[in-house]
């Protein structure tokens, strides 16, 4: 199994959740990798996390997909319902309870002040069932056409500041998508 066969497209930005071993425990923590080609991804992290911590140290972490967001909220706020495995053929956990693993190994590493661009080739990539990745450009679409209905209902420019932002975010998670090119629509139709 690759990437491809799990149907990411390059260059775009997936919400996933990282898993990493360090001092003798399992960690997980909501990312968002970019796909880079089909063998390699890139994260970019903040200094001082737990996660870059442990991936820096290992050199190895799995990335965990999931298409329910519930598993963000648990790795966030309810930690202990977390279920970890080893995985296949790295020294790293992964998530049981998600659709798909897929383990990397760190190939460099790039200081960016605040933050360490991380990229990573592909390893191994395991599905337990088959589903979506969370790209959040299909989602800030449908939100954004809703908003633009209740353009006349809200006064001033708070809806409008919300589409302008959502369109920014889609041209960063999906680069010269379909999605793209809705909002470039959307956005003209509805401010010039």
């Amino acid at each position: 199994m690759t990437l491809k066969q799990l149907g990411v497209k390059r260059n775009w930005l997936y919400e996933t959740i990282i898993s990493s071993a360090g001092a003798g425990l399992f960690h997980a923590a909501p990312f968002g990798i970019r796909i880079l080609d089909f063998q390699r991804i890139a994260i970019d992290m903040f200094k001082g996390s737990k996660s870059l911590e442990n991936i820096l140290n290992s050199g190895e972490f799995a990335i965990n997909t999931m298409d329910d967001p519930r598993c963000f909220y648990d790795a966030l706020w309810d930690k202990k319902s977390l279920q970890f495995s080893r995985a296949c053929k790295i020294c790293a956990p992964v998530l049981i309870n998600t659709q798909a693993s897929i383990e990397v190994r760190v190939m460099d590493t790039q200081d960016r002040g605040k933050t360490c661009l991380v990229t990573a080739g592909v390893v191994h990539v395991e599905v337990r069932t088959p589903g979506e990745l969370i790209n959040r450009a299909k989602h800030l679409v449908l939100e954004s056409v809703i908003m633009a209905t209740r353009l006349f209902l809200v006064p001033g420019t708070s809806l409008e500041k919300r589409i302008r932002e959502n369109y920014r975010v889609v041209r960063k998670v999906a680069p010269e998508s379909a999605y793209e090119e809705t909002m470039a629509r959307l956005v003209k139709d509805c401010f010039g």
